[in-house]
């Protein structure tokens, strides 16, 4: 299951701007606002579902986006729980 249509997505684009990966990351973890923590989830996914390259560089980039995707299974948001698990965990390990 992927999240983005488009063959070559500009992913690796978007990874060599690491202060606005970062800003994801921060807001995929804030749970004050699940709505948009799910789109930041939306985002993670379709790096997630990138190039092998692209993985590895969402991983040196947060090293613990794993643990962090784990932790948001607790989350009060369906739609969080079902981004987490289906999708970002599945296309990061694909």
């Amino acid at each position: 299951m992927f999240c983005y249509a488009e063959v070559h997505p500009p992913i690796s684009l978007f990874l060599q701007q690491p202060k606005a990966f970062k800003r994801i990351v921060s807001l995929f973890q804030d749970d004050s606002n699940p709505k948009l923590q799910f789109e930041a989830a939306w985002l993670i996914c379709n790096i997630a579902s990138g190039s092998d390259q692209d993985v590895t560089n969402m991983f040196r980039l947060e090293p613990n986006i794993c643990a962090i995707c784990c932790s948001l299974l607790d989350s009060d948001s369906i739609l969080v729980v079902e981004q987490v698990c289906i999708i970002v965990v599945q296309n990061s390990m694909w």
